[in-house]
Order: C-alpha cells, then structure tokens, then sequence
C-alpha cells in the first residue's frame, strides 16, 4: 500500500467513477461493483480512506 498524498489539478480531472471505501465490510460490499466497472472498461478509481486500518488485513 502506498501512503503517497496524491493532488487532483482541474486539468487532470475527467469524467470517471470514484468509490470511497473506509473499512473491510465497506471494501466486500463494494468489491462487485469495482469489478463490473473493471469489466466494462468504465474509468473509475478507489480511496480507501484508511478508516480502520491495520496492516494485518
């Protein structure tokens, strides 16, 4: 995992799907949805918010 802080500029942004996940049972429910926007090429990105975080899982 990288603790890389990542800036968005204006001239960076495009139209894409975000999904924010901050704990494990967030990140389960959402994985399906992840998966289809992989699927169809869609462009989307994840923040995981760190919420809960343990380097064990």
């Amino acid at each position: 995992m990288s603790n890389e802080i990542k800036v968005l500029e204006k001239k960076s942004l495009r139209k894409s799907v975000g999904v924010v996940v901050g704990t494990l049972p967030g990140i389960v429910m959402f994985a399906p949805i992840i998966k289809e926007l992989n699927r169809q090429k869609l462009p989307s990105f994840v923040i995981h918010t760190g919420q809960h975080y343990s380097p064990n899982m």
